[in-house]
C-alpha cells in the first residue's frame, strides 16, 4: 500500500471538516509498521513457509533419521544386555533346582491306596478318584502352603484339598480342609444338589464353621472321610507327591521362561 493511500484513507474515515495532518514521526512510524523485512524482500514466501521448508530439507531429515536410527540401536544393546543377565540367573537357578534332592525323591505309595491320581503336567493341582459303595470321592489337590500354628509364631506346609462325595441321584457333599503331615483337617462342609454350584453362579448355605460344632459332631465327620480313604497314610502320601511335584513344576517353568527370553 502507498503512503499517499494511507494518508488519504485515514483523512477520509474521521468525517471532519478540518483536514487530517500527520507529523513527520507519524509518518516515519506508518512507513516503519508497513516495510517488508529486508530477509524476504523480492521473495513471495512468507518467514513461516521458509522456516517449514527448512525444517523439511533432505538434510534435516537425514538427521533426524539418522538419529532415531541410533536411538533404535541403543535400545537394542539395552535390551541384549539385560536379557544376558536375565538368562544367567536363569541358568544358575535352574542348575539349583537340578541339584535338589526334592526332585530326585522318591515317593511311595502306601499300602491298600485306593485312589487313582490324575496329574497333569505343567498344571499346579492333581485329582484323587475313586468310587466307594455307588459314591464318587474325587479329591482336589492344590500345591503346598505355608499356614501359621499354635502360638501364630510357627509355620507349618500344608495343603489345600476340596473333597467332593457325589451320590447317584446327583447329590453332593463338599468338604473344604488342609492337609498336614498325618492328618486332614476340615474347614467346613457344602451341602448341595451339586458338586459345580458356585461355578453355576449359585452360592449355597455352607452351614456354621466347622470348629462351632460339637465334639461328637466333628469326630463323626472324620470318620466319614477316613472310611472313604481320606487317612493319615493318604495325607502323608499328598505331603510328599505334592512337595515333589513343586520341585518339578518349577523346573520346567524356569526351562520354559528361559527358552521365551531366547526368542
Amino acid at each position: 500500500m502507498s503512503l499517499y493511500s494511507l494518508f488519504r484513507s485515514a483523512s477520509t474515515t474521521g468525517r471532519s471538516a478540518t483536514p487530517w495532518r500527520c507529523s513527520s514521526a507519524a509518518a516515519a512510524k506508518i512507513v516503519e509498521n508497513n516495510r517488508t523485512p529486508l530477509l524476504f524482500q523480492g521473495s513471495s514466501v512468507t518467514p513461516i513457509r521458509r522456516l517449514c521448508t527448512a525444517a523439511s530439507s533432505p538434510t534435516v531429515k537425514k538427521k533426524k533419521k539418522f538419529k532415531r536410527k541410533q536411538q533404535q540401536q541403543n535400545f537394542q544393546l539395552v535390551d541384549q544386555y539385560h536379557s544376558s543377565h536375565l538368562i544367567r540367573i536363569l541358568d544358575s537357578e535352574i542348575k539349583c533346582a537340578l541339584d535338589s534332592d526334592l526332585l530326585h525323591c522318591a515317593v511311595d505309595v502306601p499300602d491298600g491306596f485306593p485312589f487313582k491320581v490324575l496329574d497333569i503336567v505343567g498344571g499346579r493341582k492333581i485329582v484323587l478318584e475313586r468310587e466307594f459303595q455307588g459314591e464318587t470321592i474325587r479329591v482336589l489337590v492344590d500345591m503346598p502352603t505355608s499356614t501359621t500354628v499354635d502360638d501364630e509364631t510357627q509355620t507349618e506346609s500344608s495343603i489345600p484339598v476340596v473333597v467332593s462325595v457325589s451320590k447317584g441321584n446327583g447329590s453332593c457333599l463338599q468338604f473344604d480342609g488342609r492337609v498336614f503331615p498325618g492328618r486332614i483337617l476340615v474347614n467346613g462342609l457344602l451341602l448341595d444338589n451339586s458338586c459345580n454350584s458356585e461355578e453355576d453362579g449359585r452360592f449355597p448355605y455352607r452351614g456354621p464353621d466347622f470348629l462351632d460344632l460339637n465334639e461328637n459332631f466333628r469326630k463323626a465327620i472324620y470318620d466319614y472321610l477316613e472310611i472313604r480313604g481320606l487317612t493319615s497314610s493318604t495325607a502323608n502320601y499328598l505331603i510328599e507327591y505334592m512337595i515333589s511335584k513343586d520341585a518339578k513344576e518349577y523346573l520346567g517353568w524356569l526351562k520354559s521362561l528361559k527358552e521365551l527370553i531366547e526368542q
